[in-house]
């Protein structure tokens, strides 16, 4: 009978992909998925799980093909509201 021999190879790094504390947290508001930070554009969503997250107006475009016709709605709302807080910055320069 022939010997059967188990070993582990070491990693290089002790933990590659940490998770981030967002997503371990449901309290803590994860970042926009295109990595920069928020700015007065961005908006709170919140998912089927209790997680929520920033998302700037621009990057969730790209999820409109996924939303519902309520959550289409919210987002345009949303969309209005900055475009008139933006107008009335304007005027006040």
């Amino acid at each position: 009978m022939s010997e059967v021999r188990i070993t582990r190879r070491k990693r290089a790094v002790e933990d590659p992909s940490p998770i981030p504390s967002w997503l371990d947290d449901p309290e803590e508001v994860g970042p926009c998925p295109c990595g920069n930070p928020p700015d007065d554009t961005c908006m709170l969503i919140e998912g089927d799980a209790p997680l929520s997250r920033w998302f700037h107006m621009a990057c969730l475009d790209f999820l409109e093909k996924e939303m519902d016709e309520e959550e289409i709605e919210e987002k345009r709302a949303w969309e209005r509201h900055v475009k008139r807080m933006q107008e009335g910055e304007d005027d006040d320069e």
